[in-house]
C-alpha cells in the first residue's frame, strides 16, 4: 500500500468520517480505493445488507434508486393509486421496514405485469375525455 493510500485509509479510520458516510449510505456500502498516475481515487458503493428485514436503504440499493423514490412509493397515495404496492412496515411515525421475501415477491410480480401496469383491459377506463350524457330533460 502505497502512502498516499495509507493516508485515505487513515481518514476513513475517523468516527466523524465514517458516521458521515454510514448516514450517506444508510450503513451499507463498500470503499474502494485505487491510485493511478499519482491520484488516488475513492469509489464508494451503496449495498444490499442482505439481511432477511430490509431498512429504505436496501430496498433503495435492490431497486437501484434513491431513498426518497423508496419512501415515496410508501407514501398513502402512491399505496392507494398502485396496481402493485410495494409492501412495507410502519414502525412508529418513520421507521419503515421491508420483509426481503415479500420485497423479492413483490418484484417479481411488477417485473412479470405488463410495463408495470394491471393487465386487466376490460375493467380499464377510456382514454380522453368522457361526454357527460344529459338524459332525460
Amino acid at each position: 500500500m502505497t502512502k498516499g493510500q495509507e493516508k485515505m485509509v487513515e481518514i476513513l479510520k475517523n468516527n466523524q468520517v465514517l458516521k458521515a458516510l454510514k448516514r450517506e449510505f444508510d450503513r451499507s456500502f463498500t470503499i474502494k480505493i485505487s491510485e493511478a498516475d499519482n491520484k488516488i481515487k475513492l469509489e464508494f458503493e451503496e449495498k444490499d445488507t442482505g439481511l432477511p428485514v430490509m431498512t429504505v436503504g436496501d430496498v433503495a440499493a435492490f431497486l437501484q434508486t434513491d431513498r426518497a423514490s423508496v419512501r415515496r412509493m410508501t407514501g398513502e397515495r402512491a399505496q392507494r393509486r398502485s396496481h402493485y404496492p410495494i409492501p412495507f412496515v410502519k414502525i412508529g411515525a418513520k421507521m419503515l421496514r421491508f420483509s426481503r421475501p415479500a420485497i423479492e415477491k413483490w418484484w417479481s410480480e411488477l417485473c412479470a405485469s405488463k410495463n408495470g401496469k394491471n393487465n386487466t383491459s376490460a375493467l380499464a377506463l377510456p382514454k380522453g375525455k368522457v361526454k357527460k350524457s344529459l338524459g332525460n330533460r
